[in-house]
């Protein structure tokens, strides 16, 4: 029996799954800032579609692609699938968020080295540009941050027009931050498949419209988090170069892992109320979504060996 059909199904409902979970986040900051739900929510799956055209093949896969030997590959991928639909699922009905991106990138290293696979030079190339986008993300918010608000200091009579530019700019970076992180995190997905699946995977963005049914549970923590027009600025500013970075040398990154490290950034250069809460709960989402998404593409993975 040929496992590819269920490669292809697996592809398509993760990918789906996975526009859901990156979305909110930014349907949710949307809706903060006034915009019509139904509005917001067709911009997002748009600017995911575009996302995935036009990066998603920028991306490079774990080990070597190649096309001929994808077959050896299908257990591996259905176990790493299977996981992350799994506790994308379990973190949908518990109402707790999920890393998706990360807990995918270690449960792909982990399965992959179990099976003798040779991703230890991936796994290295990853890890180095994460501690390297990491700490310019760090530096680029705090330069942001001051200079933000020194110019915010000058506008303050003109508070009028400081409010209608800082909505268009908000409108704006986060449609393209929408784009740049739908390209890296479902063309990873892509790559496991050597981009088979691409075409599949392009209109899962669509998928969002049934959000439509119930736009009250769009709340998100990171309202909290860019609250301020300061903080909001440098925030996303950073994140949006760090997700420029990431995409042209092709390695996955994790939007919350970018955001959470210049929001504490933030904080140290001025008062935020509820910061450490808010940042201790995001840290405890790391350790759920990396052990919850392994532990079941492990079990999955030895029950394919199994049978």
């Amino acid at each position: 029996m040929s496992l590819e059909p269920i490669i292809t199904i697996l592809s398509i409902l993760l990918t789906t799954l996975l526009s859901i979970n990156n979305s909110i986040t930014f349907i949710s900051l949307l809706k903060y800032l006034g915009l019509k739900t139904d509005h917001v929510i067709y911009m997002i799956a748009l600017s995911n579609i575009i996302g995935i055209i036009l990066f998603s093949n920028m991306i490079t896969p774990p080990t070597t692609c190649s096309t001929n030997d994808q077959t050896s590959v299908y257990p591996e991928l259905i176990s790493l699938f299977t996981g992350l639909i799994i506790s994308i699922l379990i973190a949908t009905l518990t109402g707790t968020s999920l890393l998706a991106t990360m807990a995918l990138v270690f449960s792909t290293a982990g399965i992959y080295m179990i099976s003798g696979r040779p991703v230890s030079e991936w796994i290295i190339r990853v890890f180095e540009t994460w501690i390297i986008l990491g700490t310019l993300s760090i530096i680029l918010t705090i330069i942001l941050r001051i200079f933000i608000t020194k110019v915010l200091n000058l506008q303050k009579r003109d508070l009028t027009k400081t409010l209608f530019l800082y909505k268009i700019f908000s409108t704006t970076t986060y449609l393209t931050i929408s784009i740049l992180l739908a390209g890296n995190n479902i063309g990873f997905l892509s790559s496991l498949t050597c981009h088979q699946n691409l075409l599949y995977m392009i209109f899962s963005p669509v998928s969002l419209l049934i959000l439509l049914a119930r736009p009250e549970k769009y709340k998100n923590i990171y309202e909290k988090i860019l609250m301020t027009i300061s903080r909001h600025y440098s925030i996303t500013l950073s994140t949006h170069v760090m997700l420029i970075i990431a995409n042209t040398i092709g390695i996955p990154i994790s939007y919350t892992f970018i955001i959470t490290l210049s929001y504490t950034t933030t904080v140290l250069t001025g008062a935020s109320l509820g910061a450490r809460k808010i940042i201790r709960r995001i840290m405890k989402n790391w350790i759920y979504s990396i052990t919850i998404a392994f532990l079941i593409s492990l079990s999955v993975f030895f029950m394919l060996r199994i049978f």
